[in-house]
């Protein structure tokens, strides 16, 4: 993959010092959490308020409004006052393009299964929530709309156009993790951490390079294209007929070789990575040591714990 030239964010003569930091990202995490709690009440406050026997249709709609849009706009509310970074705009070349997305859906298989064989290995009976979403036939065109469209659009600018644009002035490096942990954490369990978190850091370093907010939302699409999508698709058809053979086998093969070629560009990649640096390193430890950061941590943390035990939990 061809290396992009290093981006200098605008700093705007803001303040990097310990204090700064710690007072930036306080408000950070404190938006991040306001995001996930008040998009979540909203959605709950909502649904006592419609009938109870709602179509499933009706309720992804529902979570998508509230969850996605409403708790977006709090943080966007919230984080507004944070001064922006800017960055210099560039196009990716189609070879650029091959690069990132096959590295893309490779760090997808990779956290997948990292992710998958950890909940499994804390407790063998949890239920992955994607799998048991793709395993319910739901391919109806409101599903297909929240994976292609919905999720990255939103997701991306949040994660990433408001997100990286408050903290990119601290350094290439600790924006791109802050912005990947956030990412993952944001999931709420386990089983997609890692790929939301690997596939994070990847949507940040290409949003900081090109200042081009539509990239990592066409990234975002095609992984979850690639991994939602399809597979739905496939749930669908008859598993003994013709196509269903035809279509498991050509799915086959293109997973095979987008993690082959991800995994090519990713070593050409490191071979000339360089990031730009924190002009004050020694304070990017207050981007986590903070009341806010760590609520929202705390809140996902809970969240995990919910989703991996959760099922163990209502047995008993």
């Amino acid at each position: 993959m061809e290396q992009l030239p290093l981006s200098s964010p605008v700093s705007n003569d803001f303040s990097l010092t310990p204090a700064a930091t710690r007072r930036a990202f306080n408000r950070v995490g404190l938006g991040l959490s306001l995001c996930l709690v008040g998009g979540a009440l909203l959605f709950l406050g909502v649904c006592l308020l419609l009938p109870q026997d709602l179509h499933q249709d009706v309720l992804l709609l529902l979570n998508t409004l509230c969850l996605d849009v409403g708790g977006k706009l709090l943080a966007l509310l919230f984080l507004h006052t944070l001064p922006n970074a800017e960055f210099e705009k560039r196009t990716l070349t189609p070879r650029q393009w091959i690069g990132v997305l096959s590295i893309a859906y490779m760090l997808m298989y990779a956290g997948n299964l990292a992710g998958t064989g950890l909940s499994y290995l804390i407790y063998p009976g949890a239920e992955n929530p994607l799998l048991t979403t793709l395993g319910q036939d739901n391919l109806t065109l409101l599903t297909i709309m929240d994976l292609i469209l919905f999720a990255p659009v939103l997701e991306e600018l949040l994660f990433r156009r408001l997100l990286l644009n408050k903290i990119a002035r601290w350094g290439e490096l600790p924006a791109m993790v802050f912005s990947g942990l956030a990412f993952g954490l944001f999931h709420g369990n386990l089983f997609q951490f890692f790929y939301a978190f690997l596939l994070g850091m990847l949507l940040a370093f290409v949003y900081m390079r090109t200042g081009r907010i539509l990239y990592p939302i066409l990234i975002h699409a095609f992984v979850n294209t690639i991994g939602g999508v399809l597979p739905l698709l496939l749930n669908t058809m008859d598993p003994s007929s013709v196509p269903a053979s035809m279509f498991t086998l050509l799915f086959s093969v293109s997973i095979l070789a987008l993690v082959a070629v991800g995994i090519v560009s990713l070593w050409r990649f490191f071979k000339t990575f360089k990031l730009n640096k924190s002009p004050q390193q020694g304070s990017v430890r207050w981007m986590y040591l903070n009341p806010g950061t760590i609520l929202f941590v705390l809140i996902c943390l809970l969240l995990m714990l919910s989703s991996l035990f959760g099922t163990q939990l209502l047995e008993h």
